[in-house]
């Protein structure tokens, strides 16, 4: 018999969709911009990374044009 984990664990392993895996998708995902680096257009809500590559540049240009924003006020 399976503890709950490992049943968790045997159907991702196996690749299998649940409906609970597909509401998960929906509300961290999203189809955004392609990807400078390998083109695809699902991103994370979150932080907009990309799903696959985890491409930062787009949060990384995000946190310098913040950063820039407080220093030109502090001056």
């Amino acid at each position: 018999m399976f503890k709950i984990g490992e049943f968790k664990k045997a159907i991702r392993d196996a690749g299998i969709r649940t409906i609970a895996a597909e509401r998960h998708e929906a509300i961290h995902y999203y189809e955004g911009k392609p990807c400078k680096v390998c083109e695809e257009t699902t991103r994370y809500r979150s932080n907009k990374r990309c799903v696959y590559c985890k491409h930062e540049m787009d949060a990384w240009n995000y946190q310098q044009r913040k950063q820039g924003g407080k220093e030109a006020r502090h001056d």
